[in-house]
């Protein structure tokens, strides 16, 4: 992501994922710490891998008012 606002919201937004898939009522590996390699996979992931919808629309319609014909 580029903006550390948006990376919040990408961070809640796992968060409320694996909250929905492990409620603690049955033994689950989400309740012991992350292998190092693991954790830098996800960390890049979210980084990399997780568009700001916001922050994406302003782009296109720079693109787009950029090449409008007048």
């Amino acid at each position: 992501m580029s903006s550390a606002d948006g990376s919040q919201h990408a961070w809640l937004g796992l968060l409320k994922w694996s909250l929905a898939y492990c409620d603690g009522t049955r033994p689950s590996s989400a309740t012991t710490e992350m292998k190092k390699e693991d954790l830098e996979f996800l960390q890049k992931v979210m980084e990399e891998g997780i568009i700001n919808e916001g922050d994406r629309m302003k782009s296109i319609l720079r693109e787009i008012t950029a090449f409008r014909v007048t």
